[in-house]
């Protein structure tokens, strides 16, 4: 919508979109937020432009459930808003040079390389610097502060990468077969989510995958929320769809190796680090309830001796496979001084106590064998 916007004011040789945007009487703080403030407009704007008023209110981007929402229809789609840059132009300068029109895809925040082209997408003229908008008006191709063609070099996706990249890409892509093709190289239940909530999944994931040895995720997760992907990295992207293609064994694998790492932390929200995002989040989405899930296995495949917090049903399932002293001492008719013994010098200590309000636990297979074999037999109580 914007690009044609820009391309119709340069042909009439208008300097500015908002000058052109007055004669359809359509006024915005932005010429950038048009798409998603004047849904309203799309039959003035079209004839103004000279697109069928159809195609106008196709491309444009009204929220979701009222002004306040958090989401916007993308093409169908419901998409979360802080994915959509709205202010910079986000550009590959090959692709416009073959075909001088920006394309929609350039403007999702995560992606950072054309999936046409393949070059990373360019935010500011090679030639002055500035940061490019849609403000003033000479066309697409060209810079608007300094009036030079936007011509240059960018770095290339390896091509290794590249059919990947495409597949991701086309989740949010304006044509929806595009969209139900990738989400179809998907297992259930992804493929049956909305494309929006695909895409949020693969972003998130992929943030939780580049960042698993952080030692402090306290700000990775509020930048995210806030439309800061630069957590991502060049592989993020990448790591959050093969971690989606190879569910559930490839978020399990990298469960394990977090919460294994970090399992002497002390309590489970510390022990969970960036995982915790899924489990403790206020806004529950349909990731949080599948990670969960997961998170509840793999606590109990690691026999993790930790005080479940969390209000998740996942995590606050019972635990079988260990034991607190004080129920040993009743279940095992066995003596405190034993076990303390016992846990000094046996493989069958899951946690020592710590503190005065510490317990010893115990892993309960390997403690009912060891009272059955040593205590039992020397008539200990």
């Amino acid at each position: 919508m914007l690009s044609a916007i820009a391309r119709s004011a340069d042909a009439n040789v208008i300097p500015a979109t908002a000058i052109l945007l007055q004669h359809a009487n359509v006024t915005a703080p932005r010429t950038a937020y048009v798409p998603f403030t004047q849904s309203g407009a799309s039959t003035d704007i079209g004839q103004l432009i000279g697109v069928s008023p159809t195609e106008v209110a196709l491309r444009m981007l009204p929220r979701v459930d009222g002004p306040t929402a958090t989401s916007i229809d993308w093409f169908g789609t419901s998409l979360e808003r802080r994915f959509v840059e709205a202010n910079v132009r986000r550009m590959s300068f090959a692709a416009v040079q073959a075909a001088p029109y920006a394309r929609s895809v350039w403007m999702i925040k995560p992606l950072r390389y054309c999936p046409e082209k393949f070059d990373l997408l360019q935010s500011n003229c090679p030639s002055c610097g500035k940061l490019l908008g849609w403000t003033r008006s000479l066309g697409v191709s060209t810079c608007e502060h300094c009036e030079q063609p936007l011509l240059g070099f960018a770095r290339k996706l390896p091509i290794a990468r590249r059919a990947a990249y495409r597949d991701i890409a086309a989740l949010v892509d304006m044509d929806d077969e595009r969209r139900k093709n990738s989400a179809a190289l998907l297992p259930c239940p992804f493929r049956d989510w909305r494309h929006g909530d695909i895409f949020a999944a693969v972003v998130e994931l992929g943030a939780l995958a580049h960042n698993a040895d952080r030692a402090s995720c306290r700000d990775l997760w509020r930048k995210l929320a806030a439309g800061d992907f630069s957590s991502l990295g060049d592989k993020g992207i990448f790591q959050g769809w093969d971690l989606l293609k190879g569910w559930p064994t490839a978020i399990d694998e990298l469960l394990s190796k977090i919460i294994d790492t970090r399992r002497s932390s002390g309590n489970l929200r510390q022990v969970l680090g960036p995982i915790g995002r899924f489990c403790y989040s206020k806004s529950k989405t349909p990731l949080c309830y599948l990670v969960e899930e997961r998170v509840g296995v793999i606590l109990r495949e690691l026999n993790l001796p930790l005080k479940v917090y969390s209000r998740s049903r996942a995590l606050c399932s019972e635990r079988t496979n260990s034991i607190a002293m004080w129920d040993a001492m009743r279940e095992f008719n066995v003596s405190d001084k034993l076990l303390k013994r016992l846990s000094a010098g046996g493989d069958c200590l899951l946690e020592k106590s710590v503190g005065e309000t510490g317990v010893h636990l115990f892993d309960r297979a390997r403690l009912q064998t060891a009272v059955e074999l040593g205590f039992v037999d020397k008539g200990y109580p």
